[in-house]
C-alpha cells in the first residue's frame, strides 16, 4: 500500500522551475499566527510547498510548480487553471505572506487591498497543532527529501526506498 501512495505522490510531484533550491531556507518551517500561547493558525513552509493549518476549518496545501524571486518577495505558484500563488517575505524575525489575486502582476505585489498575514516562530509548537498535524507534516518533509534525492526516474528510486523501508511488505 505505501508503495502505491509514494509512487502516486512522486509521479505527480511538480518540477520546480527557476529556483532549484525552492523556497529559501530562512522562510521554511513552522510559522504561527497571533499568539504563541494560543495560535489560531499554522503555516508550514517547505522547499516546494506551503500548508495552511487553521485550528478550526479546512487546511489548504499549495504545491509549487514554479518558485521565483521578485524582490522582496519569493513567489510560489501552484498548478491549475487559476495558478494560485503565495508570496512570502521575511520581515524582521517574522514572515509576511499574501495570496495575490490572479490579476495582480508579480512586480506589483502585494497589490491594492491585498490581505497580508503576519507569522511568527514560536519557541515550541503548540501541543494542539503538533498533535493534530505533526505526522502529516513529517510525511511532507520526508516526501520532499525523497524528491530532492531522486534526480533520475522516480519509479526505480521509489522502488529502492520502499524495498528498504517497507518492513511489513504491504
Amino acid at each position: 500500500m505505501i508503495r502505491y501512495v509514494l509512487t502516486a505522490l512522486l509521479l505527480a510531484a511538480p518540477a520546480v522551475a527557476q529556483s532549484p533550491d525552492g523556497v529559501p531556507e530562512p522562510l521554511r518551517g513552522a510559522w504561527f499566527g497571533a499568539d504563541c500561547a494560543a495560535p489560531q493558525s499554522m503555516l508550514f513552509v517547505t522547499a516546494r510547498a506551503a500548508v495552511a493549518l487553521p485550528v478550526e476549518g479546512d487546511a489548504r496545501m499549495l504545491r509549487f510548480v514554479d518558485i521565483r524571486d521578485q524582490a522582496p518577495w519569493t513567489i510560489g505558484t501552484g498548478r491549475g487553471a487559476d495558478a494560485p500563488r503565495l508570496a512570502l517575505r521575511a520581515e524582521g524575525p517574522g514572515l509576511v505572506t499574501t495570496t495575490p489575486s490572479a490579476k495582480v502582476r508579480d512586480d506589483r505585489l502585494p497589490g491594492d487591498g491585498a490581505l497580508v498575514d503576519n507569522w511568527q516562530r514560536c519557541p515550541a509548537q503548540p501541543a494542539a497543532l503538533a498533535a493534530l498535524h505533526g505526522e502529516g507534516l513529517a510525511f511532507l518533509g520526508a516526501l520532499e527529501r525523497l524528491e530532492a534525492a531522486c534526480t533520475g526516474p522516480a519509479e526505480p528510486c521509489i522502488a529502492a526506498l520502499v524495498a528498504v523501508g517497507d518492513v511489513s511488505g504491504d
